[in-house]
């Protein structure tokens, strides 16, 4: 039987790219979890106003309302099918 083994650089490759895809993710976990609506026919976000400090005047940013996911996606588990 053989056994391959990855080079140091090939498993520093799939480390970063491991990283990428995590960081993808999160991120599609996050947008799952916004809270949105039509609001006279254009596409609104429920945010939290208090949270609304960021950005400048004309450009402002509030923190997003995230709703709580029924069957959340585990990280650790997507993590110990790629690898």
């Amino acid at each position: 039987m053989l056994w391959f083994v990855p080079s140091l650089d090939e498993i520093g490759e799939r480390k970063a790219e491991l990283n990428c895809l995590t960081a993808q993710v999160e991120k599609a976990q996050n947008l799952q979890r916004l809270q949105t609506s039509n609001c006279d026919k254009r596409f609104c976000v429920k945010v939290i106003e208090s949270k609304c400090n960021y950005g400048s005047k004309g450009d402002r940013y509030c923190v997003a309302e995230l709703k709580r996911l029924k069957n959340p996606l585990l990280i650790s588990t997507i993590m110990g099918l790629i690898l």
